[in-house]
């Protein structure tokens, strides 16, 4: 997917780019780091850690078996019938429309890709490159996300306390604030 990633800058002729991904957007970010650094002159990185990882204990692959087994097997409406029946409470609608959007094979399949490539960690050269690691202090992913901060030379650590790894992504104005003063540093 890092492939990807550099192929579209390539086709859209950007020769560098700032890179900003959370979850599997930062997985993808540090294959980034170790396969094509040159190519970005910052990194910011969230939910996510570069180490091989039990998925087996993890609640939020759990919680994607599940969901992408309703969606295959029923459709979006199954889907939102068993986020329902799990949070014991009604989806908000803004939500509800996603999961109208989703191409329950497709994430399926990259699901199993993802799966696979998380268990078994990735390896990233610790670059020049400045980045910016958030994470929720009760995210799974917060002690490699620490580790991998402190193994970046460049790298500032963020953790957001009392949130976990969806609750994170959920603190839109805190994250950008910790993401424009990094951007404003450098």
């Amino acid at each position: 997917m890092a492939d990807d990633v550099v192929a579209v800058l390539d086709d859209i002729g950007i020769k560098w780019a700032d890179y900003l991904g959370y979850s599997m957007g930062a997985w993808i970010g540090y294959n980034l780091i170790h396969y094509h650094p040159r190519r970005f002159t910052r990194f910011i990185l969230g939910g996510m850690s570069p180490y091989p990882f039990n998925l087996d204990e993890s609640p939020i692959f759990s919680f994607l078996r599940g969901l992408l087994k309703a969606g295959s097997e029923g459709g979006p409406t199954a889907s939102i019938a068993w986020v329902e029946d799990l949070e014991s409470e009604p989806m908000v609608e803004y939500r509800r429309k996603g999961y109208y959007t989703m191409n329950f094979q497709s994430l399926t399949q990259l699901y199993e890709v993802m799966s696979r490539e998380i268990a078994t960690g990735t390896a990233y050269e610790p670059v020049e490159t400045p980045c910016l690691i958030i994470v929720g202090e009760h995210d799974e992913f917060h002690n490699g996300a620490k580790r991998a901060s402190e193994n970046l030379p460049n790298a500032e650590f963020v953790s957001i306390l009392g949130k976990d790894h969806i609750q994170t992504f959920g603190e839109s104005s805190t994250i950008i604030s910790h993401i424009t003063k990094f951007l404003c540093k450098r």
